[in-house]
């Protein structure tokens, strides 16, 4: 039975990266003014599928979501815009 859980986390310092986090799914706001998304996964595969998704909605041309895949296959992360979201 596997326990590893594998979470995707971002976050925005303010208010002016809440689109950027935004993007990643459902966030919550915190006493200091900056903004944050997690999400887990039971497997690696399902995370990378869902920053895969999160590509596929965010890319406006073929080039730019080759470029994304890349960065999500060569280092587990995604950057859209000011926000870098990452496996842990």
């Amino acid at each position: 039975m596997n326990t590893q859980q594998f979470i995707i986390r971002a976050s925005a310092p303010t208010i002016y990266q809440y689109r950027s986090v935004a993007a990643f799914g459902n966030t919550v706001k915190h006493l200091d003014g900056s903004f944050s998304f997690e999400e887990s996964f039971d497997t690696e595969e399902e995370a990378l599928n869902y920053l895969k998704g999160r590509a596929d909605n965010y890319a406006d041309t073929m080039e730019e979501l080759h470029a994304l895949y890349e960065q999500i296959n060569e280092t587990k992360t995604l950057t859209l815009d000011a926000v870098t979201a990452g496996i842990y």
